[in-house]
């Protein structure tokens, strides 16, 4: 079978992250080969060499494509997002197949990718799941049926994208449309292939803000779709502003995240941003932890 081609983009000190992604794909994809792109900025070498390493026991291949930032300085990104999110606009002019699946480096990948790759674009522009979110950012007058879709997981026509000048049409309406865009790349991206783009099954991008009751879902999914996607997911995908490495993240598929971490040459990590509860809430086996609770709660008792 011929190779999946698959592109990350990441900056700085998103290595780990992207391994843990990386990982995730070994595991539930031990039949397939991947062409791996990785467009990077700024990031370390010792943890590009890490990266690489994990490849030498597979038959797929990884390429750094180093990324000049300061094409994308000026345009407009909000939220905990960063300007690393328009590296992906450049795919068609960096990679000469005519098909790639983007991923973001936020997620874990649950089930065959292959059946992703082999969807038929035909004319479309790309293929991508509806966003989950509290505003469905009406302004931007997509179809409410399925509503604006989430870049972080794409299978992308290159064919197309070259053809159309993709890159300089979602600069273009970023630069002009400066207060529409909320998520970067994203909102340009559904502008430009509003009525170009084929919708992905949930599982292919099950997102975070589904366990939010607040989310706004398309009217076009139905409950029972989501239900099935959650329990057939194929890629989990932590959006949001709250990730798996952050201590108060509250995600149910979150030790994913660190069952995978585990196998990385990143191993050896802690969450984020931790307190001293939290840190002993870490290191310190449940039992210990119920003994000093009770300790706790025994003191308190002789003070009320």
């Amino acid at each position: 079978m011929e190779p999946i081609v698959l592109v990350f983009a990441i900056k700085g000190n998103y290595s780990a992250h992207l391994a843990v992604a990386l990982q995730s794909i070994f595991d539930t994809n031990q039949m397939e080969r991947f062409e791996v792109y990785l467009l990077a900025y700024d990031v370390q070498k010792n943890d590009i060499d890490k990266l690489k390493q994990m490849f030498e026991s597979h038959e797929s291949t990884l390429k750094i494509i180093d990324v000049a930032i300061d094409q994308f300085k000026g345009l407009p990104i909000s939220f905990h997002l960063d300007l690393s999110c328009y590296f992906r606009l450049l795919i068609p002019d960096i990679i000469s197949a005519d098909r790639a699946i983007y991923l973001d480096s936020d997620l874990v990948v649950n089930g065959s990718l292959r059946s992703l790759w082999e969807i038929e674009l035909g004319e479309y522009f790309l293929a991508a799941a509806p966003e989950f979110s509290r505003n469905m950012h009406p302004e931007l007058l997509f179809n409410q049926e399925f509503g604006y879709f989430n870049s972080g997981v794409m299978l992308i026509n290159l064919k197309k994208w070259r053809k159309f000048q993709i890159l300089e049409s979602v600069l273009e309406f970023s630069k002009t449309n400066p207060k529409l865009i909320r998520f970067a790349d994203q909102c340009g991206l559904n502008a430009v292939a509003m009525d170009n783009f084929l919708p992905l099954k949930t599982k292919f991008n099950f997102q975070g803000i589904f366990y939010d009751d607040s989310y706004v879902k398309p009217t076009k999914i139905s409950a029972a779709e989501m239900e099935n996607s959650q329990k057939k997911s194929i890629i989990i995908h932590f959006t949001g502003t709250t990730k798996p490495w952050h201590w108060s993240c509250k995600h149910p598929d979150r030790g994913l995240y660190w069952k995978y971490l585990r196998k990385t040459p990143f191993k050896r990590r802690f969450p984020e941003n931790p307190s001293v509860i939290n840190l002993l809430r870490w290191v310190a086996p449940k039992v210990v932890l119920e003994f000093f609770y009770q300790k706790k709660n025994r003191l308190k008792g002789l003070f009320n």
